[in-house]
């Protein structure tokens, strides 16, 4: 017999409100130049977005910053299920896109690494 997510968490209430299903799939297009780019990223657990995130902080500074290239392409690497090129050559092409084509996939495609929400917890 299946088990319900109920079931596989251990709760008696129902938690799928505020579970990620994982197996749930986004898809965007991207029209540059006169072409249609096709993606399809599945959705990715908050704390698996914390960890990216965590993972792209820069201290060279006097403050911390979010290297927001890095946190592009792990954010991208994490969650593509298809893209224009092979998955595996992810963190390659990324790193060779233009200016233009990478905002658009920056804008419709990949969250933002802290929310506004994050950061009013760290000013408290």
């Amino acid at each position: 017999m299946a088990t319900t997510k109920r079931e596989e968490i251990g709760q008696e209430r129902d938690l799928t409100k505020i579970l990620v299903d994982t197996s749930e799939i986004h898809s965007y297009d991207i029209d540059y130049k006169g072409e249609s780019f096709h993606f399809k990223v599945r959705e990715l657990p908050w704390v698996q977005l914390t960890k990216i995130a965590s993972r792209c902080l820069d201290y060279s500074g006097k403050k911390i910053t979010v290297d927001r290239s890095e946190f592009d392409v792990q954010f991208l690497e994490a969650a593509l299920v298809e893209a224009p090129w092979p998955l595996a050559q992810t963190r390659m092409v990324v790193r060779r896109l233009n200016k233009d084509f990478g905002s658009l996939l920056r804008t419709k495609v990949i969250p933002e690494p802290f929310t506004a929400e994050d950061d009013e917890l760290k000013n408290e």
